[in-house]
């Protein structure tokens, strides 16, 4: 993770987000780069989608990563906003 934030030691997370509706992986990017949360290289935080489509278009695997696991919190729970629906 430190090399993906420039030697950065951040807080990270990964785990599954369930969109309200089915979207092509573009559509996702999209969705995340709107609100912000698409990770950038050299950004001490976002949000990266680490597979493919995934068969139900719905259930996308992430990473997060933050400065702060204050921050991390806040980034989770705005990419569950962002797709309509909850973090498991």
């Amino acid at each position: 993770m430190s090399r993906l934030t420039g030697g950065c030691r951040p807080a990270w997370s990964t785990g599954t987000v369930t969109a309200i509706e089915p979207m092509s992986f573009d559509e996702t990017v999209g969705h995340l780069s709107e609100a912000g949360l698409d990770f950038q290289p050299g950004e001490s935080g976002g949000v990266l989608l680490y597979a493919d489509r995934p068969p139900d278009g719905r259930s996308w695997r992430y990473t997060a990563l933050a400065p702060t696991h204050t921050r991390l919190t806040e980034l989770e729970v705005r990419l569950a906003a962002t797709l309509g629906h909850e973090v498991l």
